[in-house]
């Protein structure tokens, strides 16, 4: 059967695309296209007449592509959400399980998004009270431990932040990186649910390690994805090295090894296809987004497993060379 191609658009509620993910590309719809209308952009593809506003239910037609590719676009409603009202998905293939799972996932990051959201805004009546709090206690032997609340208070914010710019998935403006700040700030959002899962994540940065030229919040997204993965192979516990260094050829290496269940080498081809999971609890998309957004940032990802002995997955990053 041929590989499922899956191209996600999020729209507003006019229809005017605002994001593209996944496949999009590879059905010739690029980022020139941001800001169109969908029936606009989608003017010379043979799809029925769409009434693009917000469905109470998923609208799903045939059509093909301006190349003569069949092709199934359906548009779901997501009201609740604050960066779209509507996501609509183009597939080369009709496969029911797709957009029932596809929904389930985008409510997920929906609902996260939603919740950080909520959890700022009690962080910010908390942070005030406590900046009022240790004013009040200038020269008090407790102003030490007010301090150390509104610092931990801030920090909190920090990556509920950083869980927002992930759950969005917005386009952003690619910056020069401190790739070590990144890392740093990963870590921190996982490293919780680490200990929790009785995982020693260990984080190892060379010192005078180049910036990066890339976009924020795919680059955590991809990290968040790998330590995740990696977390999932390790059921019982183990031990995660995410380390940096300067690489060859102006690039930053980056690499998570695990210490987990690791691959059989017969399933490394379908790894990296959308939906294909050895997880119970795995969505099939980790690897999938992963490699995609290294390769966008002009990147290449590799995939080393022993079976029973662990993973190692090894990014390679064009750095961002001074003038």
């Amino acid at each position: 059967m041929e590989p499922i191609k899956l191209a996600v658009l999020l729209l507003d509620e006019r229809g005017v695309i605002t994001g593209l993910h996944g496949d999009a590309e590879q059905f010739g719809v690029g980022q020139e296209l941001l800001g169109q209308p969908l029936h606009h952009a989608l003017r010379e593809w043979r799809i029925p007449a769409l009434k693009v506003e917000a469905p109470a239910r998923p609208v799903r037609v045939r059509g093909r592509t301006p190349g003569g590719e069949p092709v199934f676009l359906e548009l779901f409603n997501l009201s609740a959400s604050r960066d779209s009202s509507m996501v609509a998905l183009i597939r080369n293939q009709e496969a029911a399980a797709i957009p029932a799972r596809l929904q389930q996932l985008c409510g997920v990051g929906e609902i996260s998004s939603n919740a950080a959201h909520e959890i700022n805004n009690a962080l910010t009546i908390l942070s005030g009270w406590l900046e009022v709090l240790r004013g009040d206690l200038a020269d008090s032997p407790s102003r030490p431990t007010v301090e150390l609340l509104l610092g931990e208070v801030k920090r909190i914010g920090s990556l509920t932040r950083n869980l927002q710019q992930v759950a969005r998935g917005a386009v952003e403006r690619a910056a020069e990186l401190d790739l070590k700040n990144l890392i740093d700030e990963v870590a921190a959002l996982v490293q919780y649910e680490m200990e929790k899962s009785g995982i020693a994540l260990d984080t190892r940065i060379e010192p005078d390690l180049p910036q990066v030229f890339g976009r924020v919040g795919g680059l955590k997204q991809a990290m968040l994805n790998l330590l995740v993965n990696a977390r999932q192979a390790m059921p019982g516990g183990g031990r995660i090295e995410l380390c940096a260094r300067p690489g060859p050829n102006s690039h930053v290496t980056v690499t998570v090894r695990d210490t987990g269940c690791g691959i059989p080498p017969e399933l490394y081809e379908q790894l990296f296809q959308p939906f294909f999971t050895t997880k119970p609890e795995g969505t099939g998309l980790g690897l999938c987004i992963t490699k995609r957004i290294i390769e966008d940032h002009g990147g290449s990802l590799r995939l080393d497993s022993r079976q029973g002995e662990g993973t190692c997955v090894t990014l390679e990053l064009p750095a961002r060379v001074p003038a």
